[in-house]
């Protein structure tokens, strides 16, 4: 649901307020930049910034935080980098904004400089696209088929079977619906979905009667176990979270694996899909083998306000993990690095030597 427009105004005014004196600032700088290029009603996810801001502060001052529609959202001669952080897909819900990206990324990419997730491949990661892909790699994972209240149940019954998920293409935390007769397709409320799709359900149900969802994410080669949540629910959520001491100690099991036993084969997957960073949330049939859910290139990995929840801290050290793994990525397709005495970025030439001014 969309945040009331006043809401959305003194958020802006509240982050022009405090990106405009740095931008200002950067602007006289000779030292290399990153702009970060946020939705103007982003209000999450920055939690990566506040881990950059608290471990590698000299860093964090060299990062160009700009709104998407404001005079500052363009290629500065300072920047090296750009990372567009935006809530995916981009494309599909906000046309003007995604033309406004492209046009930015475009100067980018006309003198070299890295970018990080492009807008274009956010697309990738629609469910349909990217499971169809993780089919064509022998993974298996839904069969799914865009729908809406038009479409004949008895089509989507024969083709998926029941009961049969309907839920959101392109996005992600909308409803999920379990389809098990007619009357609950033609009960279906399809505003809440912008591009709304039928799937098939795999039942991933444990010995224990219980379903499982595993996160892993990418960046660039390397990855991150995130969490292992697990509930009653097939529609598994973070707030059906089961606390029980086993599941707690499993959790802690799946974190601390040495090798992502699917780590091969979902890094192919992101290779296709044109990732440089993703989460995967896969879950496990009755034979252990995986069954994918879904990609996230934009995923919500910490919460800054539960640092002191003991029973997440394993989560909180994972993402510390995956965050010090974003900054290397950054620093590499920046062609940048971290000067050891002030701990600023430096550029590095084209044959990774230090770039003399």
């Amino acid at each position: 649901m969309a945040k009331p427009l006043t809401h959305r105004i003194v958020s802006k005014l509240a982050r022009l307020h405090d990106f405009y004196p740095r931008n200002l600032r950067l602007s006289l700088s000779r030292e290399p930049t990153i702009q970060v290029l946020v939705e103007d009603d982003s209000q999450f996810n920055f939690a990566f910034f506040h881990w950059l801001e608290a471990t590698h502060p000299a860093i964090y001052r060299q990062l160009r935080f700009t709104l998407s529609d404001s005079r500052w959202a363009q290629r500065a001669g300072s920047d090296a980098l750009l990372l567009p952080w935006l809530r995916d897909p981009v494309r599909e819900r906000d046309l003007a904004l995604y033309q406004r990206v492209v046009t930015i990324e475009q100067a980018y990419a006309a003198v070299g400089c890295g970018i990080v997730n492009p807008v274009r491949v956010l697309s990738n990661a629609r469910k349909k696209v990217a499971l169809d892909a993780a089919r064509s790699l022998g993974i298996r994972c839904a069969d799914i088929v865009l729908c809406g209240p038009e479409t004949a149940f008895a089509a989507l019954e024969q083709r998926l079977g029941l009961p049969f998920i309907v839920r959101d293409d392109a996005t992600h935390a909308r409803p999920m619906r379990l389809v098990r007769c007619q009357s609950d397709f033609d009960g279906i409320d399809w505003q809440g979905f912008r591009q709304p799709a039928a799937c098939e359900y795999i039942d991933t149900r444990g010995s224990d009667g219980c379903f499982r969802k595993y996160r892993y994410v990418l960046v660039g080669e390397r990855g991150v176990p995130h969490h292992l949540i697990v509930s009653n629910d097939w529609c598994i959520r973070a707030q059906s979270r089961l606390h029980h001491e086993e599941y707690v100690a499993e959790e802690a099991r799946y974190l601390q694996l040495d090798a992502e036993p699917h780590h091969r084969v979902l890094n192919r997957l992101r290779k296709k899909l044109e990732l440089d960073l993703v989460a995967f949330d896969y879950g496990l049939d009755p034979q252990g083998q995986l069954v994918l859910w879904e990609p996230n290139p934009f995923p919500y990995l910490w919460d800054q306000r539960k640092d002191q929840v003991s029973r997440l801290q394993g989560q909180r050290a994972q993402a510390y993990r995956i965050f010090q793994l974003m900054l290397e990525l950054c620093l590499q397709k920046g062609g940048l690095r971290i000067e050891p005495r002030t701990g600023q970025l430096q550029r590095l030439d084209g044959e990774g030597q230090l770039e003399r001014a």
